[in-house]
């Protein structure tokens, strides 16, 4: 298959290759350096991309570097029916033919670190090299974004093995430290790896480096959209440090269809999330599996347990007494959960609703627990009245 990609790539290659049209317009400093390329109209690179093929009469490339201790200025532009390069150095005009190589370089290495024409010039080294080449170039990327081109366009183009797909995502975390590129690329790169536990790992290891909590979170619902292991993608979530973010992961896999085991480990990640409010939304999400498996059952109760707010962890066991058929083990554990409740009337109103799922002896003494301890004189036997009117 990988055979029959390279000689498909190989054709395309060989055709009359296409001018592309730019409008593109670059700013890049760092430290004592400043790069601004502009590039307008259709252009058709050299093969090597160190010099131009052809261009259209409204066509120009405009590249300025300033360094420390070297400036350069190069201006490419077609005039009547020859392309002409003016190139500075240092304010000095050089004539093209003695700074040849010098212009050659400069204008492959703005090519490669802007991710310039990526789509042509990784289709390119694909066919003289294959993807050794691509993550060779790749290496020698100065720009982030750049480097995201290259590895896009490789995921696109390229059939990739394993070991491959597992070197793309190491370059990810390495050469691409936006966390937007970061998780553009993993996100659109997220169907090649699932189905692997080596490529679904070396994936799951690139997302926990994206340092934004909107895109990591963002990378990790593709993640779940395209199929990966959901244990594996929850403990990713729990380094989120958003709430709100690490909330709609978790929302966003109970709504997948998971297995208990996934759920058992969606839940878990909840108790990573500092925020009240958020907590409990991820739980009331999850609520309906809580008969699944003894495992989602004290995943639950664990992380529903150090809920702060006595109000929203009322909301939630009034939640999971609402349903018709509850087993005693899930009522006795939830009991377990109301006497933490600080609140009187919160805590008797939770068992309110409880007491009709009251039946043996167990859960009546977990009921007791729970009612000894509210405070209010009037809350404790409005609790009590319910367990005796079985209502």
């Amino acid at each position: 298959m990988k055979y029959l990609s390279l000689l498909l790539l190989a054709f395309l290659v060989h055709q009359a290759p296409a001018q592309t049209t730019f409008d593109h317009h670059w700013k890049w400093n760092n430290n004592d350096s400043r790069l601004e390329v502009d590039l307008e109209g259709d252009i058709l690179f050299a093969r090597d991309y160190r010099s131009v093929e052809s261009m259209s009469r409204d066509a120009l490339i405009r590249i300025e570097r300033r360094e420390r201790r070297r400036d350069r200025d190069l201006k490419i532009e077609r005039k009547g029916g020859e392309i002409v390069y003016e190139y500075r150095r240092e304010g000095k005009r050089i004539p093209y033919d003695q700074a040849r190589e010098e212009i050659g370089d400069f204008l492959l290495s703005v090519v490669r670190d802007g991710g310039l024409d990526a789509e042509r010039r990784v289709g390119i080294l694909l066919e003289d090299g294959g993807v050794s080449a691509v993550m060779a170039e790749v290496r020698l990327v100065e720009s982030g974004s750049g480097a995201g081109r290259y590895l896009s366009e490789l995921v696109r183009q390229a059939d990739l093995d394993t070991d491959e797909l597992e070197e793309v995502a190491a370059l990810a975390a390495s050469h691409v430290p936006s966390s937007g590129d970061r998780s553009r690329l993993l996100m659109l790169a997220a169907d090649d790896f699932q189905g692997s536990r080596a490529t679904e790992s070396a994936w799951m290891k690139a997302a926990s480096s994206i340092p934004s909590s909107g895109d990591r979170s963002r990378a990790l619902m593709r993640a779940i959209d395209a199929g990966m292991n959901i244990q594996a993608t929850a403990g990713i979530i729990s380094g989120i440090p958003s709430s709100g973010d690490k909330t709609r992961v978790i929302l966003h896999g109970l709504k997948s269809n998971p297995s208990p085991d996934a759920v058992a480990a969606l839940v878990n990640a909840s108790q990573t999330i500092s925020s009240s409010g958020d907590r409990t939304r991820a739980l009331l999400a999850a609520s309906p599996h809580i008969s699944e498996s003894s495992a989602v059952r004290q995943a639950f109760v664990s992380s529903a347990r150090s809920i702060s707010s006595s109000g929203d962890k009322a909301r939630l066991l009034l939640r999971v007494f609402q349903g018709d058929q509850l087993s005693q083990d899930v009522l006795i554990d939830a009991l377990g959960v109301a006497t933490t409740i600080s609140s009187s009337g919160d805590r008797a109103r939770v068992l309110v609703a409880a007491s009709r799922h009251v039946d043996g002896e167990a859960a009546e003494r977990a009921y007791l627990d729970a009612a000894e301890g509210i405070s209010g004189s009037s809350d404790r036997s409005r609790a009590l009245r319910a367990l005796i009117s079985g209502s």
